[in-house]
């Protein structure tokens, strides 16, 4: 039945769906009293509750090789040898002492101790496992540990002391040269040449000496 603008009118549109209603109601009761669900509607649950994601394990992927590291008495003294044959000497009792007694945070991904400690402390032994981390061949989880950590290699006041460093005009560069010029002028002249030649090299006192 339809009004004037073309709308079926209410009325009829109730009428259907009642009708509609009914005869689904009828039809889903038949078959339910005399007809079994099949198979594969029965077992849905059972392929939805095994298609559910596993628990995922929280341990690093490199953390199941850590077996692979043996770190014995034969290792240290190989690493030992590693630091001397490649940087300083005053480096090197630092960086092995650290490496030793730190090098639990390469095997066990837990940097929680480095944090706990005071910023010099802690940048001596991010440079001990820095160190350690390319002797071992690891340094790509040394790199994963310290960006998982925020680890920083600086205590983030480095910048600013730049800065206040540059425009202080007592740390300017004249200062810079006249305190060379009068220190020299104090100092034996044997001293005085390793402070001019620091000075020109930009070398360390120890490395000029070297």
């Amino acid at each position: 039945m339809w009004n004037h603008t073309g709308i079926p009118a209410q009325g009829s549109i109730f009428r259907n769906n009642e009708n509609e209603l009914h005869y689904v109601n009828n039809h889903f009761d038949n078959n339910s009293q005399n007809d079994n669900l099949p198979n594969t509607v029965r077992t849905l649950p059972n392929m939805v509750s095994f298609s559910l994601p596993m628990n995922r394990s929280t341990r690093l992927s490199y953390q199941d090789s850590n077996q692979n590291y043996n770190l014995d008495n034969d290792f240290w003294i190989s690493f030992e040898q590693y630091l001397k044959n490649n940087y300083r000497i005053s480096s090197i009792k630092p960086r092995f002492l650290y490496a030793k007694q730190y090098h639990q945070v390469l095997l066990e991904g837990n940097a929680q101790s480095l944090i706990l400690l005071p910023n010099d402390k802690r940048l001596q032994v991010m440079k001990a496992l820095s160190v350690l981390s390319k002797f071992m061949g690891c340094y790509d989880i040394w790199k994963e540990i310290k960006e998982r950590y925020q680890l920083k290699w600086s205590d983030g006041n480095n910048s600013l002391h730049v800065f206040q460093t540059i425009v202080n005009n007592e740390t300017n560069y004249d200062s810079m040269l006249k305190w060379v010029k009068d220190t020299c002028l104090q100092i034996p002249k044997s001293y005085a040449n390793i402070l001019i030649y620091c000075t020109l090299t930009g070398l360390r006192a120890d490395e000029a000496c070297q």
